[in-house]
């Protein structure tokens, strides 16, 4: 009966430590989760303004269906009224006025 007991006992504690080591690494995970979250949400705002200060609300508007909303260039194209093509050729003349 003691030898059940103790083996009992040394059941319970190897699992409190193995259920202290699961929680060790979730939190680990949840910590990094929450650090690419942050940097994302962070990149995302620095985008946004970016396009907000262009002049031109069809350019503003393009760039924020590609890469804020995630859109294909097909539904930008789409959504904005124009070929592919001339989704593209827009998309070039906006990034020229980033650059300047």
């Amino acid at each position: 009966m003691n030898e059940e007991l103790r083996q009992l006992t040394d059941e319970f504690f190897d699992s409190a430590r193995s259920c202290k080591q699961y929680d060790l690494k979730y939190i680990s995970l949840k910590n990094k989760v929450v650090a690419y979250r942050y940097k994302k949400i962070c990149l995302y705002l620095q985008c946004y303004d970016v396009i907000e200060n262009l002049e031109s609300e069809t350019d503003k508007r393009l760039l924020k269906l590609r890469y804020l909303y995630g859109y294909t260039w097909d539904t930008v194209a789409e959504k904005m009224g124009y070929s592919i093509r001339q989704a593209y050729n827009l998309h070039n003349k906006a990034l020229g006025k980033l650059k300047q």
